[in-house]
């Protein structure tokens, strides 16, 4: 008799284990399709419709070629300014400082080889580098990137519009040095 409660308890664990296990994978197939395409940012407050998601191309494209002009950095100031002062016998000291989020770069590139329908050869294209040695790119410098294709949505002009994809614009961004030499 004992060893038939001992049997019992023994598979009601298993089936307990089993259930757990099962719901354990419903859960982790439940979040993975729960992953969605970006939604489109907003630079005037507005928003598009509930569930509205981005075209994504996922694609690696590689550019090479020349530099035509002297890249700009991107910053951005990520909070409010601060400034502090300090005053004694009627001198007065000041910092004024604010933080920024620096690294993006902005490199005008003559096209020789691409893989890119948004870069053809032969064509100037402007790339967003996430690599900070893009700053320190010369005129006259010949490179070779890596970039992704990314859509930007142009802002709405209403609450919850409905969302059109000749509303936006793909642009070359994320773009990576594919090595820290350049050629001149």
């Amino acid at each position: 008799m004992e060893s038939f409660i001992g049997l019992r308890r023994s598979f009601a664990r298993k089936v307990t284990d089993m259930k757990v296990n099962t719901l354990l994978f419903a859960l982790a197939l439940t979040l993975a399709a729960c992953q969605r395409a970006p939604t489109p940012e907003s630079s005037n407050g507005l928003s598009y419709s509930w569930g509205t998601t981005l075209p994504v191309d996922a694609n690696v494209y590689t550019i090479a070629g020349e530099v035509v002009a002297d890249p700009q950095s991107l910053v951005r100031q990520t909070a409010p300014a601060n400034m502090q002062t300090y005053s004694y016998e009627g001198a007065s000291v000041g910092t004024y400082y604010s933080p920024e989020l620096s690294g993006k770069g902005m490199v005008r590139l003559h096209v020789s080889a691409s893989d890119s329908e948004l870069a053809p050869a032969d064509s100037t294209v402007i790339l967003k580098m996430d690599d900070t040695k893009g700053v320190l790119l010369l005129p006259g410098d010949k490179i070779s990137v890596k970039c992704r294709a990314q859509f930007e949505a142009i802002a709405p002009v209403m609450q919850r519009q409905s969302f059109d994809p000749a509303a936006g614009v793909w642009e070359l961004d994320y773009c990576r040095l594919t090595t820290p030499v350049v050629g001149e």
